[in-house]
């Protein structure tokens, strides 16, 4: 089983049922079904599955997705993703980025 690492846990988001997680896009590892070690820096939470998944881009984003996934607005989402993925050659070329948005829920025991 994989594991998907956060460095923080963001609107703290990781102790929900269900829970939300934006990435650079990657059909091939974000799919429905896919299960995950979820895993808080080196700590190990718990294991989730992808319930779904929506490509868009870091332009689409807005404040609700914004808020509920990381706490933050929109801009302060957008700007903690240029950061994250400054080298990204999409980012450079385009100042945009196609992103993964992500939900999952939390597997029992």
């Amino acid at each position: 089983m994989e594991k998907l690492t956060f460095s923080t846990n963001w609107n703290g988001k990781l102790w929900a049922d269900c829970f939300t997680t934006i990435r650079l896009y990657n059909p091939n590892k974000y799919k429905i079904g896919e299960k995950f070690e979820i895993w808080l820096k080196k700590d190990f939470m718990h294991k989730a599955i992808v319930l779904d998944v929506k490509k868009l881009k870091m332009s689409e984003l807005n404040n609700w997705i914004c808020a509920l996934d990381t706490g933050y607005n929109l801009a302060e989402t957008q700007n903690v993703l240029k950061t994250m993925y400054k080298d990204n050659e999409e980012l450079k070329k385009t100042g945009d980025l196609t992103l993964s948005y992500v939900l999952l829920k939390k597997l029992k025991g």
